[in-house]
């Protein structure tokens, strides 16, 4: 799994075991049926705007994908932005978003879908322990353009922008499957793997999405583990 930390904002480690279970040879990696995780706590949630440990991150990131992530040599790359422009001063910040992505729901995957998700990460009634620290605002320029306009510089906003708190989930999900506007517990992203369910203490489980949309995702990229994966907590529910 990948973890995707930002300058300046820090997080506790946690123990992670990986067990495999049912994947076929190679030769036929596609009937691999089930990949399981272990892991040693039970989520204390599951909304990416409160996340404070990369245990938590890691689990969101099957589901939950960013504007950018990390490549394998540590540079930030496009995922679900095509591409950005800073401007010389380091004031504005302009991403050109991947065409054709939809959330798990349907809904599309736009402009006016990233200004929602940034007006919340920012709003003040939504818990956000890693809360970002930059003054500014976001534009909508079109439908696949969108700019965030900075009152000072704030170098580690790329960085911000490929952790899991930056996550994108489908606004119209914010009020359905027991979601609401300050606390997302059924995740609806745009990512290689479809949240399923949850059970305390126990398990989450997700499906393999038959259409990702980002090629460029750190799961994508390897096909995936499996058709379902289920993290399994190895401790009981606090």
């Amino acid at each position: 799994m990948s973890s995707r930390r930002p300058p300046r904002w820090s997080f506790v480690p946690a123990c992670l075991a990986l067990t495999l279970l049912a994947i076929t040879a190679p030769a036929s990696r596609a009937a691999a049926a089930v990949f399981n995780v272990a892991i040693g706590i039970d989520p204390d949630n599951l909304d990416p705007a409160q996340v404070t440990t990369t245990t938590v991150g890691n689990m969101i990131d099957y589901v939950v994908e960013t504007l950018l992530t990390i490549d394998e040599h540590g540079r930030f790359v496009p995922l679900l932005a095509e591409s950005w422009t800073v401007s010389s001063d380091g004031l504005r910040y302009t991403f050109k978003l991947r065409p054709g992505v939809r959330f798990h729901d349907g809904t599309p995957f736009d402009a006016q879908a990233v200004k929602w998700n940034f007006d919340r990460l920012m709003d003040r009634a939504v818990r956000v322990p890693l809360r970002p620290d930059w003054e500014g605002k976001v534009e909508v320029v079109d439908p696949l353009t969108i700019r965030i306009s900075l009152q000072q510089p704030f170098a580690p906003l790329i960085g911000g922008l490929s952790f899991t708190v930056a996550g994108m989930l489908s606004p119209a999900s914010a009020d359905k499957l027991g979601n609401d506007y300050k606390n997302y517990t059924h995740l609806v992203g745009t990512g290689p793997y479809v949240f399923k369910e949850r059970r305390r203490g126990e398990s989450i489980t997700v499906t393999k999405n038959p259409s990702p949309s980002t090629p460029a995702s750190p799961f994508s990229a390897t096909g995936g583990y499996g058709r379902r994966s289920t993290t399994r907590s190895t401790r009981p529910p606090s």
